[in-house]
């Protein structure tokens, strides 16, 4: 399983490279594209541990390159976090994106109850031919589990880490970087 993990993460990480040929583009098709939080999926009820989850989104309003990867580093920190899931499985459930090459990865110390929780999501597409993705989409769910209420942010720090902030790579190997606004979230 852990091979399996590595081999994942270092096909995502080769794709990212190569993009790197091309980057510095902006956005190949209309509007800037973005990853985003949702909110309104948190509910702490009040006793014991709870999982919150929340959603990072997708949009893309590309159509003739549509989205072939995506990269999403980010930090967590906030108050009563008692862990973070950090599996495959868990990230991607739900998700249109749970197939393909997928890898989560969380920096600095692995063990998923230490923080600052140092993030990575990725997906990519490496078989060359579709699905490609555009629209408004359910990228990954980031689960944490709570011991009361509180404040959850999630914040765009990691680029000294990974190399890139959010990041997106077309079809065509277009490699940007994505419309990002770090964001907070209450647990109540």
């Amino acid at each position: 399983m852990k091979n399996r993990f590595m081999v994942a993460l270092l096909t995502l990480l080769a794709i990212f490279a190569f993009a790197q040929l091309s980057w510095g583009q902006a956005d190949p098709e209309g509007g800037l594209d973005s990853l985003y939080i949702s909110c309104g999926t948190n509910v702490y009820p009040g006793s014991g541990t709870t999982v919150v989850t929340f959603q990072l989104r997708f949009f893309s309003d590309n159509v003739s390159d549509q989205i072939a990867g995506i990269e999403a580093p980010f930090k967590i920190t906030g108050n009563n976090m008692v862990s973070i899931d950090t599996t495959v499985a868990g990230a991607f459930t739900g998700s249109p994106f749970d197939l393909q090459t997928r890898a989560v990865a969380k920096f600095g110390n692995p063990d998923p109850t230490m923080q600052p929780f140092l993030m990575n999501y990725g997906w990519a597409n490496i078989s060359g031919s579709p699905p490609y993705f555009t629209g408004d989409l359910l990228f990954i769910n980031i689960k944490i589990t709570v011991n009361d209420t509180g404040t959850i942010c999630f914040a765009d720090t990691l680029a000294p880490t990974t190399g890139l902030p959010p990041n997106f790579v077309t079809a065509q190997g277009v490699g940007y970087n994505v419309n990002w606004s770090d964001k907070c979230c209450k647990v109540n």
